[in-house]
């Protein structure tokens, strides 16, 4: 990914909403360009994400980050997970429910690498734990075996 070294800034650069009260609570506001190249490195992590790996990445930092358990997971962001570990499947490359296994795990580690830019150490074993729950769900194995588009469409 071409902006290793630059993701973990972002979480510490990143301002809280203009408090309407009046007071500044000891922030100093900052500069427009400031915001500007913030933006632009946000922009640059967002276009460097495949399809579905934004949105997976999303449930997986916040639940590494959060206090909530692995059942806490929304079903819709179990589903984006999914998404992302099911998407590139094929008949043709995925002939079997092991292959199936297989393929999901490999993408769960393209996540994984992805998420742990992002947490510390005890935060990354949380998320480590949650995505293998997710990849290796039965159930969900199964339902994108049964889904297989016939080619790479």
């Amino acid at each position: 990914m071409n902006n290793e070294n630059n993701v973990s800034q972002v979480n510490s650069n990143v301002s809280a909403q203009k408090d309407n009260s009046g007071k500044n609570n000891g922030r100093q506001p900052r500069a427009r360009g400031e915001l500007k190249a913030e933006f632009a490195h946000v922009l640059a992590f967002l276009n460097s994400c495949t399809l579905y790996q934004a949105d997976a990445v999303r449930v997986m930092v916040s639940h590494a980050t959060g206090n909530g358990k692995y059942e806490d997971i929304d079903p819709a962001d179990r589903l984006a997970v999914n998404r992302f570990l099911n998407h590139g499947m094929n008949k043709t490359n995925t002939l079997t429910a092991d292959a199936v296994m297989s393929f999901r795990v490999g993408r769960s580690e393209v996540l994984l690498n992805t998420v742990t830019q992002f947490c510390n150490q005890a935060q990354a074993l949380k998320a480590t734990v949650a995505l293998m729950r997710i990849t290796t769900d039965a159930e969900a194995v199964k339902t994108a075996f049964d889904r297989l588009p016939d080619d790479n469409k």
